[in-house]
């Protein structure tokens, strides 16, 4: 605006306001980018550290708590580019503990055609609606997957949960290309090799539990609960196991380590910081 009396302008700036929700999102956004930029250059040798490639493992993402963590993570895969949380999130908050529980109530209760279905289309077996439908059409095909079911569930009576998720995994579904596993089609994914990790850890400590009960009927009952009731736990058996951490983008609290030991240190959101 321009004063009449002394001929002078001044300027008046309107301000914007950023919800704490927006500026979060677009910060963590734009820290995405900025590492899958450095992780999957367009031009070769662009990215490096003296005279090597950056490597996931050489960048560190500090944050106040474990919930921003995850969110990050989340984030990151968006973009192509896997992290490590350092979470202690127990093993029975995860997908992979709902899909085996799912898995296994159909495995002890194949005579139940609608849990038989529900397991079919978890990621452990796999199998998409148009499978799913044509075994439904077919009764020779789904007579022979009962039959798979019931050796299944034989064999996780005498030779526990940990054998019986290396079989599923192991094993090659018709509907599979290729004669694929049920590991192999998992691994096409992002995250493949996590979920597998997790399969395996559940496994170990329902197998460790199911020596104090008198079933498997009973380890449903417990393995329900475990999710039901799941909560942050320090016992290092019940931790996320990370697969090749040293390989990853680090997420680390800002309580846990101050970045310095890594050549690259992003703080997405600063506000929240706390130290």
């Amino acid at each position: 605006t321009k004063n009449r009396k002394t001929g002078s302008e001044t300027t008046t700036y309107k301000t914007a306001t950023v919800t704490t929700s927006a500026a979060r999102k677009q910060s963590a956004h734009t820290t995405a980018t900025r590492v899958a930029s450095w992780l999957h250059p367009l031009k070769p040798n662009s990215s490096t550290l003296g005279d090597r490639p950056i490597e996931g493992g050489d960048i560190a993402i500090l944050v106040s708590s474990h919930k921003d963590g995850r969110y990050m993570q989340k984030i990151l895969k968006q973009y192509g580019v896997s992290a490590s949380t350092l979470a202690k999130d127990s093993i029975f908050t995860s997908e992979e503990a709902r899909q085996l529980l799912t898995v296994f109530q159909a495995i002890e209760d194949s005579k139940n055609i609608a849990k038989v279905k529900t397991a079919l289309a978890t990621e452990l077996l796999g199998a998409t609606s148009d499978v799913i439908l044509t075994l439904k059409n077919d009764d020779n095909r789904w007579a022979e997957l009962i039959e798979q079911f019931y050796m299944l569930n034989q064999k996780w009576t005498r030779q526990g949960t940990l054998v019986t998720v290396l079989a599923l995994l192991h094993r090659q579904w018709w509907w599979f290309d290729d004669d694929q596993t049920s590991a192999a089609n998992m691994a096409t994914c992002q995250t493949g090799k996590r979920k597998i990790t997790n399969y395996l850890q559940l496994a170990e400590i329902i197998d460790h539990e199911s020596t104090h009960l008198t079933n498997n009927r009973e380890l449903l009952v417990w393995i329900h609960k475990e999710i039901l009731h799941s909560k942050t736990v320090t016992e290092e058996n019940r931790e996320l196991r990370l697969e090749d951490d040293a390989k990853l983008v680090q997420i680390v609290t800002i309580h846990k380590s101050k970045g310095l030991e890594y050549p690259i240190v992003l703080v997405p959101f600063p506000w929240s910081l706390r130290y």
